[in-house]
């Protein structure tokens, strides 16, 4: 009973202090954030890494990311931005960015900055993705709460109604944060740390 209420009142907005709403995508995202962040400086202590150097570049990547994930999404959607081009930087306006993107100024700019750095690029490379693992998994979890990333339709007994959508559906962002957390645990049991 408490599942099913619990998932029949999904939390979009945490909570307003006058205009300025938080959203729980938003709060979960920040949350991944540091997970993610922390997941990286103890794998950068336990490599014997620069932890200065590894969180300076965590945040130059987090940056990349963000530039990335706003690029792909403009080139998706390029006659929005063709009209009125600064759509592209007034993000309340016009919101949007692409994980993949994402992805893709991340990985990016990690190459770039571990060349400058004259770090391993592979090792870096390692120790990100758990980072990102971590991040995603908490994301899901935003994403589960906002109702964004909704599944298909099911009458299956653990289908959740979904803020804006009609009728039941699959907790997919749910089914992804746990197989995620699988795969982390996993990765985390085999890789050294303090």
């Amino acid at each position: 009973p408490a599942y099913g209420r619990l998932l029949k009142h999904m939390i979009p907005v945490l909570f307003s202090i006058g205009s300025l709403s938080i959203s729980s995508f938003g709060h979960f995202l920040a949350l991944g954030f540091e997970f993610g962040i922390f997941l990286v400086w103890r794998l950068s202590r336990a490599w014997d890494l620069d932890e200065e150097r590894t969180l300076d570049l965590t945040l130059l990547i987090f940056i990349g990311g963000l530039i990335g994930a706003r690029i792909y999404f403009v080139i998706l959607n390029l006659p929005i931005f063709v009209s009125s081009p600064l759509n592209l930087i007034l993000i309340n306006k016009v919101p949007g960015f692409s994980f993949w993107g994402g992805i893709l100024g991340g990985w990016l700019t990690l190459y770039i900055f571990a060349r400058r750095f004259k770090m391993d690029l592979w090792l870096l490379s390692d120790i990100a993705l758990v980072g990102v693992l971590g991040g995603l998994i908490l994301s899901d979890l935003g994403c589960f709460f906002g109702g964004c990333n909704i599944g298909a339709p099911t009458s299956a007994f653990f289908a959740v109604t979904m803020e804006g959508s009609l009728g039941k559906r699959w907790p997919v962002q749910v089914i992804e944060a746990l197989l995620l957390s699988l795969r982390l645990v996993k990765i985390w049991s085999e890789a050294p740390h303090f």
